[in-house]
């Protein structure tokens, strides 16, 4: 019996340490969410927000989807390469698209409301792979969107961080907004742009100033 004892505390002892060791070398040769690198149960994006059920379940597929296409590899050289104090998953921009093309399989239907709060709560929580989501969602949809998207669209532009997100909203969904509009929108919406073209934001301003020359 104490032998059995002995063998058995051991064996926690062995456990504990292996443990340790693989969240050290982890930790060590991935600098990302620990979930992420050992391809966890996802949880959700950090500081996202819930919105109502079907946008919610929406959004925690494509999150999940994106996660199960991560590498810790991709995610560093992306890292690296586009910074902006956003956090990667490490999934490639054509399993972003593929992931949104499933996302609309499953849940059909989604009204103008739905899809721009699908966006939000895409956007929200500083994913990369998750904001480029929101905007191939955006594409997608840019007919039904109206012009008083541009005011979420503005915060989109003014939270993006990098030009690799600003530069698609710009020209893959707001650009075709704006050329759709009748004259009365088309007119509010150059009143937005002007004003964004002087911000002292330099998104905004990059911005406004994109959708003045190509107007």
């Amino acid at each position: 019996m104490l032998l059995g004892y002995a063998t058995y505390y051991t064996l926690q002892g062995n456990i504990a340490w292996l443990t340790y060791e693989l969240r050290s070398a982890v930790c060590a040769t991935a600098p990302q969410p620990l979930e992420l690198a050992l391809h966890l149960p996802p949880g959700r994006a950090p500081g996202s927000k819930r919105h109502n059920g079907d946008v919610t379940d929406a959004a925690d597929f494509i999150d999940s989807a994106l996660r199960s296409e991560s590498t810790w590899y991709r995610a560093d050289a992306d890292r690296e390469r586009i910074g902006g104090g956003l956090v990667f998953y490490g999934a490639s921009v054509g399993a972003v698209r593929g992931t949104v093309r499933d996302a609309s399989r499953k849940f059909p239907g989604q009204t103008h409301d739905d899809i721009t709060a699908l966006a939000s709560e895409l956007w929200d929580g500083a994913v990369f792979e998750r904001r480029l989501a929101a905007v191939v969602l955006l594409q997608k949809h840019v007919q039904s969107l109206v012009v008083t998207d541009l005011t979420r669209l503005e915060g989109f532009v003014r939270s993006a961080g990098v030009i690799e997100l600003v530069d698609p909203l710009v020209s893959d969904v707001m650009a075709p907004l704006i050329a759709r509009l009748d004259e009365r929108d088309r007119a509010r919406a150059s009143v937005a742009i002007d004003r964004w073209s002087r911000a002292n934001d330099e998104w905004l301003r990059r911005a406004g100033r994109a959708l003045s020359s190509g107007s």
